[in-house]
């Protein structure tokens, strides 16, 4: 019985030298049951006794490394993650994700500066951190109490706790084996399938599964440069000379006179080459996704989301106008080459930025990104000027991609575009707070509408088309007190208006419209269809005049063959068409 007791007491050293630390996570996974349903199971009893053995294997890792004096690691980081679900539950209506994990490691350094810049006025950061204080003391006094409690009762409690570990680690077993194995996969078509998907019961298992989810993305792009370099064109008629793909970011529609009437005056240019017959809006357009990387992908790439097999067998439609004979130039004040000559500057670039992809994609693109856009549109300026001689001779794609309405909104404009004050405003959602970061919005939105038509200045005396389209919408106090984006795997139909619905618009030259009257009837009749942005590229490759194995007329918004009646799958493959229907 010495052995028993002995093994025993081993058994209980991490927790007894690690109480307050054990009892501290136990609180937190207790506060998260009681403050959020969202993504967790009905079975309170489940939610409360999952985590007892993820905390006992904390309080071992802590042990283990307490002679090495980083067992504060082990405990910052176990807090950390269950403090950041508590704030993802209040400012993302969200349990920790695959997409709230891309998120944080497609971020930049400028962007990540201007998010904890702007963190401190979140009330979502104030309540973490006041549950992680409240955790603490419970944990403090718990541990207390524990001191005037019989040697009988202990012992009975002690067991209970045994018992309901043992009974944990053998529930939970099967999901830490499936979330190491994740990273040996090979795609995440194998990571989404049962076979794989770990159990996601806590913060640390959750976060991990989105680390490997990212991390399979990332390994796809061994199998899609070979498909790339396989890209096939059987004909190109050269339609349309000079076509300019102009993509937007966090830009919300109803915040726009072009579908709001209602809406503060944020876009005079934009208005203005509409009257004049230069601008023709497109009313029904959505994006499948509200993550700009996942956007990214959808629309470079020509596979379609009912296509059997995966986007990876696919090509990415800027190759397929370089194998075509045009001229492709992509500027982004987001994603630019690594200087350093890394495989990608970030997980979001790694469509744009891979050596072998950026090869077959581009004739050339910026190396630099700036603290505002009119210093985009003068860099690609000058690049026309002394590279191009001052003309678009050849045909050629220009693909823009701003930064736009992306948060923090009070860094997208310089100060003399402050032309709206929050004490203008009508507090509606959000009181004081809510006006000073819808104004700050609107500003954004009116320098966005100087740098569109500062942009489209370039193009204006040529033969020229733009496209323009935002990657997704954005929340900014619109029915809720609630701005930037949320969970895509729990919408709503508010949800979707806000944040999946954006604009889209095609501006044409004068030239244009005279040379291609086929073309421009095309587009005015396509203004009130159904549209995803995801098929972009074959709206690109009819006016292109481009004959390639994976155009499809039936998704084209230009052929009469386009298919307005079915479905259109946002998010978590949500219809949209059925989605928008619901009881608001």
């Amino acid at each position: 019985m010495n052995w028993l007791k002995r093994l025993y007491k081993y058994v209980l050293y991490p927790v007894s030298s690690n109480r307050v630390g054990y009892l501290m996570l136990l609180s937190l996974a207790v506060i998260l049951t009681i403050v959020s349903n969202i993504g967790m199971s009905n079975d309170i009893f489940l939610a409360l006794l999952i985590p007892l053995w993820g905390a006992y294997l904390t309080c071992v890792v802590a042990t283990l490394l307490r002679p090495i004096r980083l067992h504060w690691a082990v405990w910052t980081v176990a807090v950390f993650l269950w403090l950041m679900e508590i704030f993802s539950v209040f400012f993302y209506s969200s349990l920790i994700n695959v997409r709230l994990v891309k998120l944080i490691l497609e971020t930049d350094t400028r962007e990540a500066s201007e998010f904890l810049s702007g963190l401190w006025a979140m009330p979502a950061l104030w309540i973490a951190i006041g549950c992680g204080v409240a955790a603490f003391l419970i944990a403090k006094g718990l541990t207390k109490a524990w001191t005037h409690l019989s040697g009988t009762i202990r012992r009975v409690l002690v067991g209970l706790l045994c018992v309901c570990t043992i009974w944990s680690a053998l529930r939970g077993e099967h999901s830490y084996i499936k979330l190491i194995r994740c990273f040996g996969l090979e795609s995440v078509a194998q990571l989404n399938d049962e076979r794989y998907l770990p159990c996601l019961r806590t913060p640390a298992i959750r976060f991990t599964y989105g680390v490997a989810y990212t991390v399979l993305t990332v390994r796809e792009y061994k199998t899609l440069v070979p498909s790339v370099e396989r890209t096939q064109v059987d004909g190109c008629a050269f339609r349309s000379p000079c076509i300019v793909l102009i993509i937007g970011e966090s830009f919300n529609k109803y915040h726009t006179p072009l579908y709001n009437p209602s809406s503060l005056p944020t876009t005079p240019n934009l208005c203005r080459l509409r009257d004049e017959g230069a601008l023709y809006v497109f009313s029904d357009v959505v994006t499948q996704s509200n993550l700009t990387a996942q956007v990214m992908q959808n629309i470079l790439s020509t596979w379609s989301d009912d296509e059997p097999d995966s986007w990876m067998n696919h090509t990415l439609f800027p190759a397929v106008f370089r194998k075509a004979g045009y001229e492709v130039y992509f500027w982004s004040n987001q994603f630019v080459r690594d200087a350093g000559g890394g495989l990608f500057s970030n997980l979001g670039g790694a469509l744009l930025n891979h050596p072998d992809l950026d090869r077959l994609q581009f004739t050339a693109r910026n190396s630099t990104t700036f603290a505002y856009d009119s210093g985009l549109n003068a860099d690609l300026r000058a690049f026309i000027a002394d590279s191009l001689g001052g003309t678009i001779s050849k045909p050629s794609l220009f693909i823009v991609h701003y930064i736009g309405q992306h948060v923090s909104y009070a860094d997208r404009f310089p100060a003399d575009y402050a032309y709206f004050q929050a004490d203008s405003l009508t507090p509606t959602y959000g009181g004081s707070y809510g006006c000073e970061i819808r104004a700050q919005y609107a500003n954004a939105t009116l320098f966005h509408d100087h740098c569109l038509n500062e942009l489209w200045q370039l193009f204006a005396a040529h033969d020229a088309v733009g496209i323009y389209m935002s990657d997704h919408g954005e929340e900014c106090y619109d029915y809720r007190s609630f701005y930037e984006r949320s969970d895509q795997n729990s919408l709503t139909p508010l949800m979707a208006k806000y944040q999946f619905e954006i604009p889209f618009f095609v501006l044409a030259s004068d030239a244009f419209r005279t040379n291609h009257p086929e073309l421009m009837e095309q587009i005015q009749s396509a203004q009130n269809k159904p549209f995803v942005n995801s098929d972009i590229c074959h709206m690109l490759f009819s006016l292109a005049g481009i004959a390639m194995p994976d155009y499809r007329a039936d998704r084209d918004l230009l052929s009469p063959q386009y298919n307005t009646t079915r479905p259109r799958f946002i998010g978590d493959h949500v219809d949209y068409n059925t989605l928008i229907c619901q009881p608001q």
